[in-house]
């Protein structure tokens, strides 16, 4: 395990990191709206409603898997087609995601 604070000072640089990826699968909401800022396919293994509520405001609800209810069977085929290129994985959606979240960023560091 990495202890990001030793490596990361400021929430650009977490972007910045995570948008070095190709994918990822998260079960911490935070860091997967950090890889989704960095424009990286994402799915979410979530255990409270807060992460699929984020993931349905940028239209990605269809990546949020419930930790404790979830069909293996499906996270196993969200990961195959994220991996191997089939899922366009809504690209404008994405980015839409990226500015909406870049947005709500600089709001909240301007107040």
């Amino acid at each position: 395990m990495i202890d990001l604070k030793k490596h990361v000072n400021y929430p650009e640089q977490l972007v910045d990191m995570y948008g070095k990826m190709n994918r990822f699968i998260g079960s911490r909401m935070h860091s997967t709206i950090f890889s989704l800022a960095g424009g990286v396919p994402t799915i979410a293994l979530s255990y409270q409603p807060k992460t699929l509520g984020t993931f349905k405001r940028l239209g990605l609800e269809e990546f949020v898997y419930d930790i404790e209810h979830f069909n293996k069977e499906e996270v196993l085929e969200s990961i195959s087609q994220i991996i191997d290129d089939n899922l366009d994985y809504k690209m404008d959606t994405l980015k839409s995601a990226q500015n909406q979240i870049e947005n709500e960023v600089k709001k909240i560091l301007s107040s």
